[in-house]
């Protein structure tokens, strides 16, 4: 008996909570906090990322990892292993570097399609 009355009792509780928690989020307005950066959509807010974040970082990733290579090289001193290691690691700093500088491609390419769908409609 008194596990029915608490189950009910909790099951009210979270009905109460929820029909509380709609009534407030429907009579309550959030104001956009990125409005001043202009994001007012999903792409801007993407596009910002990749620019204030993922750009800038990615970029100095990729400058510390062609420098590296460049010390490898440098220390290899025509040791052929040690020149294969510098060799990889240059190679694998570029496709981090054309990864980078695709993902903004492919990003800026869909987002400037989506905009032309939406204007087509």
């Amino acid at each position: 008996m008194f596990k029915k009355l608490f189950n009910m009792r909790v099951v009210g509780v979270l009905v109460a909570i929820i029909l509380f928690g709609v009534v407030q989020v429907q009579a309550a307005t959030v104001p956009n906090p990125l409005a001043g950066a202009g994001v007012n959509n999903l792409f801007d807010f993407i596009q910002l990322v990749f620019n204030t974040v993922i750009i800038p970082i990615g970029g100095i990733v990729v400058a510390l990892g062609i420098i590296w290579s460049g010390f490898l090289f440098v220390r290899a001193q025509g040791n052929p292993a040690q020149l294969e290691e510098a060799r990889r690691a240059f190679f694998w700093s570029f496709i981090g570097a054309i990864v980078l500088l695709g993902s903004w491609t492919l990003a800026t390419g869909i987002k400037d399609t989506v905009e032309r769908i939406r204007g087509a409609i």
